[in-house]
């Protein structure tokens, strides 16, 4: 029986990545996604084909970085409270005495900024 194209496929991609028991559900999403056809175009291409460079080996590796990367539990940088510097206090602008401090009169008069 004459193998189809998803079939010749999946035995290049098991012969040059050999998925461990582990990866198997990792390389069935790696096939279905690179053997993906575009029906818009009327689905003749898979995904692969389409590619001006395609190594396997590479496609896999990036494949389980990027999994890695995005099956971190709700990670979002914008969501994580910005750090706290120690020791840290907001410049003086009084001195003790209630006047404004040297540094910032310095500055006014550097800067000729009126009170």
């Amino acid at each position: 029986m004459k193998k189809t194209k998803v079939e010749k496929f999946i035995d290049i991609c098991e012969e040059k990545i050999e998925p461990t028991f582990l990866q198997r559900p990792l390389f069935e999403t790696f096939v279905n996604y690179w053997t993906e056809t575009n029906e818009l175009k009327g689905g003749k291409k898979m995904r692969y084909e389409d590619q001006k460079f395609f190594e396997i080996k590479k496609r896999w590796a990036t494949f389980v970085k990027k999994e890695k990367e995005f099956s971190k539990p709700n990670f979002n940088p914008k969501n994580q409270p910005a750090p706290v510097r120690e020791n840290w206090k907001p410049p003086e602008r009084m001195d003790s005495g209630g006047k404004e401090s040297k540094a910032l009169t310095a500055l006014r008069e550097k800067m000729r900024i009126k009170k």
